[in-house]
């Protein structure tokens, strides 16, 4: 899992998600059939499923590092 600048990537087996809420792209890269992620699959089902597994963990890693350094509130960033 990486984060930064507004975008995401996370890699489930041979699958790889960029994802960025703000500028509106999901792509899902199959990486055994394209290793240079030059062709994003267009399985929607696929890419929906992948999106909300994404949103799910960084939801519990924004709460466990509030918890860890008492952070209250949801600040300039929510996961919806």
């Amino acid at each position: 899992m990486a984060y930064g600048y507004g975008k995401e990537t996370s890699i489930r087996s041979r699958c790889k998600l960029l994802y960025s809420e703000r500028n509106g792209v999901s792509w899902v890269f199959d990486l055994e059939r394209d290793p240079f992620e030059r062709s994003p699959m267009t399985n929607d089902g696929l890419v929906k499923q992948m999106v909300g597994k994404l949103k799910k963990i960084l939801a519990r890693d924004v709460l466990r590092f509030k918890t860890r350094f008492g952070i209250s509130g949801t600040g300039s960033r929510e996961i919806h």
